[in-house]
C-alpha cells in the first residue's frame, strides 16, 4: 500500500504538470449517465465518543463529501475540484502555477438541493490508502445521476490531505506503516469506525445539513464500495453492520476476522491481472466462505490507478509521455484507454447496487458480455 501512495503522488503530479502547461484549458470530465443532474456537499464529522487514534488530543474528526440526485442544479455553481487550500497546497509542492488544479471541471453543483430523498438508496464510498475522495469523483458523481445518494469518506491521518471547514489540513501520519500488520488492523478499524459512526448521523440530524433534505435518509438498508484498504473496509464493515446489504472490493486484500468466517451478503470482487482471485490470498480464503451471491471480476489491461479518474484524466488532457516514460504509464494506468475505462467501470458498478439495493438484474454477471470485453470472470 505504500507503493500505490507513492504512485498516486506521481500520478497527481503528472496530471497536473499537465493542466499546468504553457496554455493551461480546462478539463472535465466525462458526462454523467444517468437523467439525474448531481449535487454535492462537503460536511465534517466529528465523533466525541472516539479520541483520536493518531495523535495525543482531540476526538475524531473526518470529511464526508455527498453526491445526490439535485433539483435547479443548474441554478448553482460547478463544484471544485478541491478545496481551496488543498489544491494551493498541490500546487505549492508541486511547483505549478496559482489556479491550475481549479481547471479541472466537474459534473456537479455546489450546494444544489438534494431532490426528495424519501425512497433514495444510500451508497457508501472509502478510497484507496493514501488517496482522497477527489480521485474517484467521475465514478461518484455518475452513480449519484442515476438517482443514488453517496457517501465518499476522506479518512483523517490516512488520506494524504484532508481541508477541514475554516481551511486547517490534516496531512497523512508519516510514522503509520501499512505494511505493518498491527498497524493495518488499527487503519482499517477506524475506517469501520468512521463509516458506522456516519450511518449514525445520516439517519439522525446530519440529514439536516444536506441542502433541500425533506426527511431521513434511509440507511437502514444501503450499499458500500471501495478501493484498495476501502475495499477492504467495504469488507469488514458489511461484516459488522447489517446496514449494509452488499458491496463491491476493488483491488483491496481483505483482513480480520471476516476472511474465516466469511459472509452472506452479495459481494462483487474486482480485480486487475496483477492482483485477483487467482493471486491473492486473502481474496482466496474470503471466497471459500462467502455463503451469498459472489462474483469475481479482472479488468484486462488495467492497474491500481486503473480504478480511479487518473487515467481519465490523464485521456483528456492530452500526451503525457514528456512527463513519463511509457513504461511508467503502463505501470502506473494500465494499458486500458481512459475513457474506455471510465466507461465499463460505471456500467458495472451501477449494475451491482441496481440488483443489490433495486432487485434489478439485467444479466451483467451472468457472464461475459461482448458489449465489455475488458471484464472476464473469474467463477
Amino acid at each position: 500500500m505504500a507503493h500505490l501512495f507513492r504512485i498516486l503522488a506521481l500520478a497527481v503530479f503528472s496530471l497536473c504538470s499537465l493542466v499546468g502547461a504553457a496554455d493551461p484549458v480546462s478539463v472535465t470530465y466525462p458526462p454523467v449517465t444517468g437523467p439525474h443532474d448531481v449535487g454535492t456537499t462537503s460536511l465534517k464529522l466529528t465523533d466525541y465518543a472516539r479520541p483520536n487514534p493518531f495523535t495525543n488530543h482531540g476526538h475524531r474528526s473526518f470529511i464526508v463529501q455527498l453526491f445526490y440526485p439535485a433539483q435547479n442544479a443548474t441554478q448553482y455553481p460547478l463544484a471544485h475540484y478541491m478545496e481551496p487550500k488543498t489544491a494551493a497546497y498541490h500546487e505549492i509542492i508541486l511547483g505549478l502555477p496559482a489556479g491550475t488544479i481549479p481547471l479541472i471541471k466537474l459534473n456537479s453543483h455546489e450546494d444544489a438541493p438534494i431532490e426528495s430523498c424519501k425512497d433514495i438508496q444510500v451508497i457508501l464510498f472509502s478510497p484507496a490508502y493514501g488517496a482522497t475522495r477527489h480521485a474517484y469523483t467521475s465514478l461518484l458523481e455518475n452513480l449519484a445521476s442515476h438517482g443514488y445518494v453517496v457517501v465518499a469518506f476522506d479518512h483523517t491521518n490516512d488520506a494524504a490531505v484532508v481541508e477541514f471547514p475554516g481551511g486547517t489540513l490534516v496531512f497523512r501520519d508519516p510514522t503509520v506503516d501499512p505494511n505493518d500488520p498491527v498497524m493495518l488492523l488499527k487503519l482499517l478499524d477506524v475506517r469501520v469506525g468512521d463509516i458506522r459512526f456516519a450511518l449514525d448521523l445520516l439517519h439522525s440530524n446530519l440529514t439536516l445539513s444536506i441542502p433541500g433534505v425533506d426527511t431521513r435518509l434511509r440507511v437502514t438498508e444501503t450499499g458500500m464500495y471501495g478501493n484498495g484498504l476501502g475495499g477492504a473496509a467495504t469488507v469488514a464493515t458489511m461484516f459488522t453492520d447489517c446496514r449494509i446489504l452488499g458491496g463491491i472490493d476493488i483491488d483491496g486484500s481483505v483482513y480480520g476476522p471476516v476472511v474465516e468466517h466469511g459472509l452472506w451478503k452479495p459481494l462483487l470482487l474486482m480485480g486487475v491481472p496483477s492482483n485477483n482471485l487467482d493471486t491473492d490470498p486473502t481474496w482466496m480464503a474470503l471466497w471459500a466462505h462467502l455463503r451469498g451471491w459472489k462474483r469475481a471480476l479482472v479488468l484486462a489491461g488495467s492497474e491500481n490507478l486503473t480504478y480511479s479518474d487518473f487515467p481519465v484524466a490523464a485521456e483528456l488532457m492530452g500526451n503525457i509521455s514528456s512527463v513519463f516514460t511509457p513504461m511508467d504509464l503502463v505501470q502506473m494506468l494500465g494499458t486500458i484507454g481512459g475513457l474506455r475505462a471510465n466507461e465499463v467501470q460505471r456500467v458495472y458498478i451501477l449494475a451491482f447496487f441496481d440488483f443489490l439495493l433495486r432487485g434489478e438484474d439485467g444479466g451483467l454477471f451472468d457472464g461475459p458480455d461482448p458489449r465489455y470485453p475488458e471484464f472476464s470472470f473469474q467463477n
